[in-house]
């Protein structure tokens, strides 16, 4: 039986942390990619980590150059992202431009690298993650940054909407 290829960004917890664990437990060859690599601990199952802050393009370069031999994944898991507590109008301006950078932009370049490299198999699947802590605060928060998780979502679709059905499969869960 072959062993299905994962990796997963944002690794270190979470969501992340679960689809590791679950991926290793089924004997799932997995990279991990997650800007605290020790935060991903040892887990069996887990062939190679690399640390990378995905809002940074040169990061996420040398990370898949990294993983460029474990490659093509049968499964891709965008799980990273970070958030911004308190009342929207509150946020310092600092913190919203680094959560944009991460969860929009760092997502949108991981996802454009990963594509033009063929990281993802044909009928692999990509799955973005927007955990259950996020679309609370998205919520809180008058819906006011809710464009920005599906603007990728949407931007994907169109992209892959004239590939053939065995190619990449892109969703974007929220739980």
């Amino acid at each position: 039986m072959r062993r299905v290829k994962v990796l997963v960004i944002g690794a270190a917890s979470g969501l992340g942390k679960a689809v590791v664990a679950q991926a290793a437990a089924r004997s799932d060859r997995v990279c991990t990619i997650d800007v605290d690599i020790h935060a991903v601990g040892d887990v069996d199952g887990v062939v190679a980590s690399v640390a990378c802050d995905i809002s940074d393009a040169c990061a996420i370069e040398q990370a898949l150059d990294t993983l460029e031999q474990e490659a093509p994944f049968d499964l891709v898991v965008i799980s990273a992202g970070i958030s911004a507590t308190g009342p929207f109008e509150e946020i310092d301006p600092a913190l919203m431009s680094r959560v944009i950078n991460v969860n929009l932009t760092g997502t949108m370049m991981m996802t454009a690298a990963l594509l033009k490299r063929s990281m993802i198999a044909r009928a692999g699947r990509l799955v973005r993650s927007t955990g259950p802590e996020r679309m609370r605060l998205l919520r809180q928060n008058h819906n006011s940054l809710k464009p920005f998780h599906f603007i990728l979502e949407h931007t994907l679709r169109k992209e892959w909407s004239d590939k053939p059905t065995d190619d990449c499969q892109i969703c974007v869960l929220a739980a």
